[in-house]
C-alpha cells in the first residue's frame, strides 16, 4: 500500500536541508524518508532518570538557538545567527521541518481562478467560470477516525452561460472571498505556483516546495520552550506551594500546548494480533506537544542543569544536573568555594 502522508502517523523528512533566503528548505537532490516520531517516544517510555526524548532535544535546541540569536526577545520574533541557523539545519537533517503551516492552519482559501467548465456538469467546456480552492482540516471524516486535509473546489459559472469577456462583471455578481494574494502562504513555499494555487498541505507536491522562514521557526521554538518551562515549573511549584508565574500565564502556556497536541486524531486499525491505535501526525511540532503532555502525566519534566544551563528531561524530582560530568563539576566548585571561605576565616 502506498504511503499516504495525510492519513499516516509517520512524518516526512529529507536527508539534507539548506538555508536559502532566510528560510530552511530541502536541498537540491535530497532524498525523502519516512519515520514515526512516536517510536522515539516509546523507546524511552520506561526509563526513570535523564532521557533523550525528542521534545526534550527540541527545547534544548530552542535554548541554544535563542542564546546565539540576533536580538532575542521574550516571545518575540528574532533572527537566528549564522551559528543558530546551522543548529536548525543539523536538527532538520535528523528530524525534518516542524510543519508550522499544517500545525496552525485550519482553513486555507486560495485566490479564485478563471477556468473553462461545462455548463450543468457537461464534460465539454462551454464557459469561463470562477474556481476557488478551499483546503481545510477535518477530524474523523467518513467515520474513519483519521485526520484529513480536504481540498474543495467550488465552481461558479457565468450567469449568461457564455464565455465571460470581462472578469469584473462576474466578480461583482458573486462575492467570493479574496485572500490578498496569500502573502502569508508565499513565505512557506520556495516555488511560487501559478495564480497562487498552492499545493494541498501534506501532499508530495507540498513537501517538494515547502520551506519554513527562520524567524518563524525561531519564534515557534521559543514559544514552545517557554510554554514547556512554565508548565513544568508550575507542576514543580505545586509540590512546594511556591508560585513563580501568574495563573493566567500558566493557563496560556498550557493552552498553547493543548492547541498543538489536539491537531492530531486517533485512528484504529487491524494489527497482527488485535486492534491497534495510532495517532495521526498533523505536524512534528504537534507530535512533540503531545509527547510532552504524555511525559508530564508520567512524571517527567524539563529541567535546567545547574552547571551548564542545558535543558534536560528527567523523572527524578531531585535531579539538578544533566550528566555526571556536570554533577562532578558542581561538587568540585562547592569544595573549592568551601576551602576559599575557610582560608578567609
Amino acid at each position: 500500500m502506498a504511503y499516504d502522508p495525510i492519513q499516516s502517523t509517520k512524518w516526512c523528512r529529507f536527508d539534507r536541508y539548506r538555508i536559502e533566503k532566510g528560510a530552511i528548505r530541502p536541498a537540491k537532490g535530497a532524498l525523502v524518508t519516512i519515520y514515526d516520531p512516536w517510536e522515539i517516544f516509546e523507546s524511552v517510555k520506561g526509563e526513570r532518570r535523564t532521557v533523550n526524548s525528542l521534545w526534550g532535544e527540541f527545547v534544548e535546541l530552542a535554548r541554544r538557538v535563542k542564546e546565539a540569536s540576533v536580538e532575542p526577545s521574550h516571545f518575540g520574533s528574532y533572527l537566528p545567527s549564522r551559528d543558530g541557523a546551522v543548529l536548525i539545519r543539523d536538527w532538520s537533517n535528523k528530524y525534518g521541518l516542524l510543519g508550522l503551516l499544517p500545525s496552525t492552519a485550519v482553513e486555507i482559501v486560495l485566490p479564485a481562478t478563471w477556468e473553462l467548465s461545462g455548463k450543468g456538469g457537461h464534460p465539454t467546456p462551454t464557459a469561463i467560470c470562477m474556481q476557488q480552492q478551499t483546503q481545510s482540516v477535518s477530524m474523523g471524516e467518513d467515520l474513519s477516525g483519521r485526520l484529513r486535509i480536504r481540498n474543495w473546489a467550488r465552481w461558479c459559472q457565468s450567469l449568461s452561460g457564455r464565455p465571460v469577456s470581462g472578469r469584473h462583471a462576474a466578480w461583482a455578481d458573486h462575492e467570493w472571498r479574496v485572500d490578498e494574494d496569500n502573502a502569508l502562504l508565499r513565505q512557506f513555499f520556495w516555488h511560487q505556483p501559478r495564480n497562487g494555487q498552492f499545493p494541498m498541505p501534506m501532499s508530495r507536491e507540498f513537501w517538494d516546495t515547502y520551506r519554513e522562514p527562520l524567524h518563524m521557526w525561531a519564534r515557534a521554538a521559543d514559544v514552545f520552550l517557554r510554554s514547556v518551562e512554565i508548565v513544568c515549573q508550575h507542576v514543580a511549584n505545586a509540590l512546594t506551594a511556591a508560585n513563580s508565574f501568574g495563573q493566567v500565564e500558566v493557563n496560556m502556556a498550557l493552552w498553547r500546548l493543548n492547541a498543538l497536541a489536539s491537531s492530531g486524531a486517533y485512528r484504529y486499525e487491524f494489527g497482527p494480533r488485535s486492534i491497534k491505535r495510532d495517532l495521526s501526525c498533523a505536524s512534528l511540532l504537534s507530535a512533540m506537544a503531545g509527547m510532552f503532555l504524555a511525559d508530564l502525566q508520567a512524571g517527567r519534566r524539563a529541567l535546567r542543569c545547574g552547571t551548564c544551563n542545558k535543558v534536560f528531561v528527567s523523572k527524578e524530582r531531585r535531579a539538578a544536573y544533566c550528566s555526571k560530568t556536570c554533577l562532578n563539576t558542581a561538587r568540585t566548585r562547592r569544595y573549592r568555594q568551601k576551602k576559599k571561605v575557610g582560608r578567609e576565616l
